[in-house]
Order: structure tokens, then sequence, then C-alpha cells
């Protein structure tokens, strides 16, 4: 970093203002991921346990879910759902899915 080099916002201006470099160790930079990494995931989950008992419409993929093999879509807010089972003939099309669990950070559910 160059001592001319302006940071809006921050703290960083200023020490640079006097030729001052601030810089983060490599082990607070990978703590600070870390959290951040499972404040995200937490958030996921919380987020995907509003919808446990209800019914959503879920667009069925071709594909399998790789860990499980269980047939794989989204619903309408992009939550990821394994499904109980899905004929080749709901693939791209939107069905009802009751929410029962959530597993391994996916919604699974039956379709109705």
């Amino acid at each position: 970093m160059t001592a001319g080099v302006r940071h809006r916002g921050t703290n960083k201006g200023a020490f640079a203002d006097r030729g001052l470099k601030l810089s983060l160790t490599p082990y607070f930079v990978a703590a600070a991921a870390a959290a951040l990494r499972a404040l995200g995931a937490n958030k996921r989950e919380a987020f995907a346990r509003r919808f446990l008992g209800k019914i959503l419409p879920v667009l069925v993929e071709q594909t399998r879910d790789k860990t499980t093999g269980m047939a794989r879509g989204f619903s309408h807010n992009y939550l990821p759902v394994l499904l109980d089972k899905s004929p080749a003939s709901l693939v791209n099309t939107f069905v009802s899915v009751k929410i029962e669990k959530i597993r391994d950070g996916k919604l699974t559910g039956r379709v109705v």
C-alpha cells in the first residue's frame, strides 16, 4: 500500500497519511473468514427452518443430490429441497412439496 492511498470509511487512511502501513496477520484473516462462514451457515439454516411444515412450490431438477441420491429442486426463494420421490415426468416442472425436515442444510419434503 502506498502512503498516498485513501481508504474511505476506515482508519487505514489516517495511517496511510502518516506513511504507516496497517496489515492484518494471516491468522486473523483466516479466523475472521471462518467466523463469517459460520454466521452465514447459521443464518441460512435459520431462514430455512421458517419453512418447516409449510408447502412450497419447487422446481424439480434433472440431476440428483450427489450425497443422498435423492431428487432435488429449488423453492421459489432459491432454497435447495430434496424430494422423497420424483418421477422423470416431474423434471423441469413446479410441484407442491410439504417440507418435513432439514438434512445437511437442505430442506427435505414429500410431493403432495
